[in-house]
């Protein structure tokens, strides 16, 4: 059986209220509330020029393998990429699923989730992968951390001259997946927050029950 990899990357950049506009995508069948304030970046554009007219699954699922297995549809930022530090992020995700039964499905996940380990040295799962329901559908989900480390330049004036110094900074980083089967293909949501904002993590459960699929 091919294997499915969830391991598409984490788009990570160094007051969520919850909002009523939607965003729904043009083609894939997916339908999430926006958090308010929040910074919405689609991936129509790219996706008209590799998808076009192509409207049936098996199309889509054509071009899904084209641009190697995944297609991001669209990202939510909660803050401007340009600002420094840690940036909190939604990231929609379309993958082809070659498996037919939900068993079968289970099994991909969670070998694919397993190997977050090997993309990040220090992740551990917070909640290991596990069956639940969204919106109706069986679907697949997993929750972990890891640190992300990176450095802040600033300078420094010592006797009237500016130096440039640079300050190592980790972040506890929280990761909740969720890997939703339809048709062919199966959409992964990655909801990715600092584990110490608690704030973040209540509007991700609220956008969760907002999440609609189907065409």
């Amino acid at each position: 059986m091919k294997k499915v990899s969830l391991l598409v990357m984490l788009y990570i950049l160094s007051k969520g209220v919850f909002a009523q506009k939607t965003f729904k995508d043009k083609y894939f069948g997916i339908s999430i509330n926006e958090p308010k304030n929040w910074i919405v970046k689609d991936n129509n554009a790219f996706i008209d020029s590799l998808v076009g007219n192509k409207l049936s699954d098996s199309l889509l699922s054509n071009a899904i393998e084209a641009n190697n297995g995944s297609i991001t549809i669209a990202t939510f930022h909660k803050y401007d990429e340009k600002k420094s530090g840690f940036i909190p992020v939604i990231q929609i995700t379309v993958l082809n699923n070659p498996s037919v039964l939900f068993n079968d499905f289970e099994v991909d996940m969670k070998a694919s989730a397993n190997l977050y380990k090997s993309l990040y040295q220090d992740f551990s799962f917070i909640t290991s992968p596990q069956p639940v329901v969204i919106n109706g559908k069986k679907s697949i989900y997993f929750s972990g951390k890891f640190i992300l480390s990176g450095t802040k330049t600033f300078e420094v004036n010592i006797g009237g001259s500016n130096f440039q110094q640079n300050q190592l900074l980790k972040y506890q980083i929280r990761t909740k997946v969720y890997a939703i089967p339809y048709g062919n293909y199966f959409f992964q949501l990655s909801f990715t927050d600092n584990l110490e904002v608690k704030e973040d993590e209540k509007l991700f459960e609220e956008l969760l029950t907002s999440i609609k699929i189907g065409k």
